[in-house]
């Protein structure tokens, strides 16, 4: 009896560890080292895993480590870094990382979101300055995205929307969702009128 509780208690501490340094981390401290293999080097198991790259984001994001997180899934990028692709391909992997916190760490989401905005403005950036509009018109409208489905703030992704139609007007998933939010906002400002009589 008193075996089975201190296994359960080093069993607690040990899922604690794995989730505040990074499970590729415990797991390292636990393999052999060589020449091939340091101790501590978990870039190699990130790099060739994306399910244990997500693995690992999501225990540190869940700790509060978003910039850890996004080290981690940034080894998947395949784009050149500092490019519009690589801080587009960023920004993608941590809005699924945002998508799969939501349930178990909803406390967690609004600074992954915060950090993929941020690299959706040097997506912009980027692209603005290399021409690519089609580049500028996704970073738009994935910031748009964020902005509806994780801040919940129609204006700013209306916004955005509109910002993404001008740099591609033919791009079918802005359109749709400008006139997706236009209708939404037309039928709250009946709703509105109607209570306010």
């Amino acid at each position: 009896m008193k075996i089975q509780r201190s296994l359960a208690v080093l069993g607690r501490k040990v899922v604690f560890a794995a989730a505040y340094l990074g499970f590729a981390q415990v797991l390292s401290l636990a393999q052999p080292s060589n020449a091939a293999n340091p101790p501590g080097q978990v870039a190699s198991a990130s790099a060739q895993n994306p399910s244990f790259a997500m693995l690992e984001a999501k225990a540190l994001a869940s700790v509060g480590n978003v910039v850890g997180a996004e080290q981690r899934l940034i080894l998947l990028n395949g784009a050149a870094p500092n490019t519009p692709g690589w801080y587009l391909e960023t920004s993608q992997r941590l809005i699924h990382l945002g998508g799969n916190l939501r349930r178990e760490s909803p406390n967690r989401v609004a600074a992954v979101m915060n950090q993929a905005l941020r690299r959706l403005s040097e997506a912009d950036s980027a692209a603005g300055s290399a021409g690519d509009r089609r580049a500028q018109a996704n970073a738009k409208a994935l910031t748009a995205f964020i902005h509806e489905r994780y801040r919940g703030d129609r204006a700013s992704a209306l916004a955005s929307y509109r910002a993404a139609l001008q740099l591609d007007p033919n791009d079918r998933s802005s359109q749709e969702a400008v006139e997706r939010l236009q209708l939404s906002e037309a039928i709250l400002r009946a709703r509105t009128k109607k209570v306010n009589r």
